[in-house]
């Protein structure tokens, strides 16, 4: 089968269990749009109360805080994070055929004997619910993850910008001198000693400690922003490989994080689908119907939060009434130069020719002129003629009349 025929077969939902690629896919685009939209809003609170700016210095340490209560309800009561339990997924714990003990072998022996549908069950049956434990797992590697992630992409800007630049060194004294250097310190070092006081030796030695902890610190730092790119293009990297792997059948998981924790990504079944009969006292409970009710107050949320983002971006809406001034007046135009060419009392005439204008043409001073007039003065002086300002040929506009 082809890779196009593939990918339309799995866009087709064949698997009864697992969600599709772009199902997945559109889920994690969810997923991955949250910190972006509480940057978004902490934004336009900073513009208009500036001691929210604390939220946008701390925007990491905020965000994993929310997701951490936001997830770990979602995960306790659905088994699957917000985005996955939008779209109907739920998270199970994952059993590979691959596992060793004699029972696991027995188990695979008797799938190979099996038709085809059997094989579909016992692939079902790999599949088990959450514990307590693996939520736990699942909500620290969600968290924990991006987290550092984000620290470390922080990290890398920050020594990029700030490291001093590097000095061509020798490649053998990368860790402290190819040992010339080294003893031409220490030699000058003990000179000063000698000829100095004890207590300057002392002094002198520990300047010394402290620039070599330094010299070392700044060089790790370079092996950090040397190496970080390639890191960051492995740690990318692999949540491509395993899209890929998930499209064409060869993985369970959509990602490696969901391979770290041991869970996948399962459509809800109809039992699933069947929430609990509750009680009396719970129908009545106004707890309950605001419970019941969170998920599409949270739906409509998102819906109108992309329109508030469309309309609080006119300039207009960022702009404060005391910023709201009525537009300035046209200021005067820049008065005639003594030595320049004098204006003539009627406004019609061409102060160049001193004839009636054809094809006016505009300096960058605001005096009309002939266009063929105009043009060769410009280009020979460099200036407005009448009031001497610089004026280049690509700044004279051309004036058509209707």
């Amino acid at each position: 089968m082809s890779i196009g025929g593939m990918f339309l077969a799995h866009e087709m939902g064949t698997d009864p269990h697992y969600p599709s690629f772009f199902e997945v896919f559109m889920q994690d685009r969810i997923h991955q749009s949250l910190k972006p939209a509480v940057r978004h809003v902490f934004l336009v609170l900073a513009e208009r109360w500036p001691q929210a700016v604390v939220l946008l210095d701390h925007l990491d340490e905020v965000f994993a805080i929310m997701s951490l209560f936001l997830e770990r309800h979602y995960l306790a009561k659905n088994d699957a994070l917000f985005s996955e339990s939008l779209y109907g997924f739920k998270r199970s714990r994952y059993r590979s055929q691959e596992g060793t003990g004699p029972r696991n072998e027995q188990h695979s022996k008797a799938d190979n004997s099996n038709t085809s549908n059997v094989t579909g069950q016992s692939e079902h049956m790999k599949m088990s619910a959450l514990t307590q434990g693996d939520r736990r797992l699942a909500l620290l590697v969600t968290i924990l993850a991006p987290y550092a992630k984000a620290k470390l992409d922080a990290l890398y800007i920050h020594w990029k910008d700030t490291l001093p630049p590097s000095p061509v060194v020798n490649r053998r004294s990368w860790w402290g001198g190819n040992g010339s250097s080294r003893g031409q310190g220490r030699r000058s070092r003990s000179g000063r000693g000698e000829t100095g006081t004890g207590g300057g030796a002392a002094h002198s030695g520990v300047e010394g400690e402290d620039e070599q902890k330094e010299e070392i610190r700044v060089r790790l730092r370079r092996v950090f922003v040397a190496m970080y790119p390639l890191l960051h293009a492995a740690y990318e990297g692999s949540f491509f490989v395993y899209q890929w792997a998930y499209l064409l059948g060869r993985r369970k998981q959509y990602s490696p994080l969901l391979h770290i924790a041991g869970q996948v990504l399962r459509r809800l079944s109809q039992e699933d689908l069947q929430p609990p009969a509750p009680s009396v006292a719970e129908k009545k409970s106004l707890t309950a119907r605001l419970v019941r009710s969170f998920k599409l107050l949270l739906l409509l949320g998102i819906v109108a939060f992309k329109l508030l983002e469309w309309w609080m971006s006119s300039p207009d809406f960022l702009q404060s009434p005391r910023q709201k001034r009525i537009v300035p007046p046209v200021p005067d135009p820049p008065a005639p130069a003594p030595t320049g060419v004098l204006l003539p009392k009627d406004a019609v005439l061409c102060p160049l020719c001193l004839r009636p204008r054809v094809n006016p043409a505009v300096t960058s001073a605001g005096v009309v002129f002939c266009y063929k007039c105009l043009l060769p003065e410009v280009r020979k002086a460099g200036v407005c003629p009448v009031t001497l300002q610089p004026c280049r040929e690509e700044q004279v506009r051309r004036i058509y009349l209707t």
